[in-house]
């Protein structure tokens, strides 16, 4: 009795039958599925028409990701798109509150860049050059978030138990 292909197995074998290539091996088509594997069909199968309709060569595992994350919705806003929230709870919660923002890269930018304290009581010459500090670390933190959810889970697992480590060394605790 012949086993039903799984939908990432089927997703590779169009992607092979579309695009031209030389004889594309069987290890590496099994390789691609395994990796695949864990990706909900629907999404997959919209990556797979997303790259018959834009590529022009058999694309490799990251290119695949690389669309898969394109098509997923982004759950951070966009840097410019911030402010309007943090100014509305600069005014609704003020300088003694504690804001509660939709996305918390936004609180840490604000933590890591001029503090709550500060862009409260800033005035309006000293709010624009908050403004373009809290932005960029806010790009930064973003970046660096987006990296780090592109990673596959293991790799994510294994740079988080590095970062316990070194932080448990950096405050003296057990290793």
């Amino acid at each position: 009795m012949r086993r039903e292909a799984s939908p990432a197995r089927k997703a590779v074998a169009t992607l092979a039958a579309i695009f031209p290539h030389p004889e594309i091996p069987e290890v590496t088509l099994e390789e691609y599925a395994k990796r695949l594997g864990d990706i909900d069909p629907r999404l997959l199968d919209a990556a797979v028409e997303t790259l018959i309709e834009n590529g022009r060569f058999f694309p490799t595992l990251s290119e695949i990701k690389a669309t898969l994350r394109r098509l997923m919705p982004d759950s951070h806003p966009e840097p410019e798109s911030i402010w309007g929230e943090v100014v509305r709870q600069i005014h609704d919660v003020g300088h003694a509150g504690r804001p509660v923002f939709a996305d918390e890269l936004v609180g840490e930018a604000i933590e890591s860049s001029v503090g709550w304290s500060a862009l409260c009581s800033a005035t309006t010459d000293t709010l624009v050059s908050h403004r373009s500090r809290l932005l960029d670390c806010y790009r930064t933190l973003l970046e660096r978030r987006r990296f780090q959810e592109s990673l596959p889970e293991s790799a994510r697992r294994a740079v988080l138990e590095l970062a316990a480590e070194q932080e448990a060394k950096r405050i003296g605790g057990p290793t």
